[in-house]
């Protein structure tokens, strides 16, 4: 079950990439005073080096959101069911145990 949960939780983290890209690209740009658009490159120094280009590489980057986002979500409705049913699995076994214990 650890396992399965690593797995789980992996995907969800990959998942969530694009949307932190998204995230970081406004972060940085506030920060700096740029802009950063899809239309085109832009520049943007960064202690002297332009860095527009990869500003709006992660910008473009965000529009995978809108696929990895639904996955998310469907990764995450998984991974309560299988928490669910793991969990009802093992009151099951205790209240078998608790019958066992009182029957002997």
């Amino acid at each position: 079950m650890q396992l399965c949960r690593r797995i789980l939780a992996a995907f969800a983290g990959l998942s969530l990439l694009p949307l932190v890209a998204t995230l970081l690209t406004a972060m940085l740009t506030a920060l700096l005073g740029c802009e950063a658009g899809d239309a085109g490159v832009e520049p943007c120094m960064i202690f002297g080096a332009d860095a527009g280009g990869f500003l709006s590489g992660l910008l473009t980057l965000g529009g995978l959101a809108q696929l990895t986002i639904p996955l998310f979500m469907v990764l995450l409705t998984a991974w309560a069911v299988v928490e669910a049913w793991t969990w009802g699995r093992r009151r099951r076994r205790a209240r078998r145990q608790v019958r066992r214990d009182a029957a002997a």
